[in-house]
């Protein structure tokens, strides 16, 4: 574990997400610059509905796609390391705190039980995880 690949990814998703709950905090408090609508969604001034999915809050990528990207490399990493690279039950528990408990959005949930679900088949996860997870 000379690297420890695990910690620093979920280090740096932790970041990610903490980043975007602090910006929603601050678009949310700034009154002057969104205002709800009846259907949930929120409009800018300018009237246009914001889709947090899409929003970049850090770089160049909507706000789903970067999350998407993370499990992507994830299950990279897992998938190739023939075992020697292995998730923890806290990992599980951080990533499900993560990415279902504390969502953005609906979709990122659904991507994340996509991406257990994906997991879970591809024997990358114990089925004694599996179980902790979904009992």
């Amino acid at each position: 574990e000379k690297f420890d690949i695990l910690n620093l990814f979920f280090k740096e998703l932790k970041s990610y997400k903490d980043f975007v709950v602090s910006r929603l905090k601050e678009l949310e408090s700034n009154q002057m610059e969104l205002t709800p609508t009846h259907s949930g969604n929120v409009r800018s001034q300018l009237g246009s509905p914001i889709n947090w999915n899409e929003y970049m809050f850090r770089g160049n990528v909507g706000f789903l796609l970067g999350i998407q990207d993370r499990l992507h490399f994830l299950f990279f990493v897992l998938s190739k390391a023939e075992g020697s690279v292995q998730l923890s039950i806290p990992q599980l528990d951080q990533l499900w705190d993560c990415c279902v408990t504390n969502a953005v959005t609906v979709e990122e949930k659904d991507s994340c039980f996509d991406w257990l679900e994906r997991a879970c088949s591809a024997n990358l996860i114990g089925a004694e995880f599996c179980q902790h997870l979904f009992a």
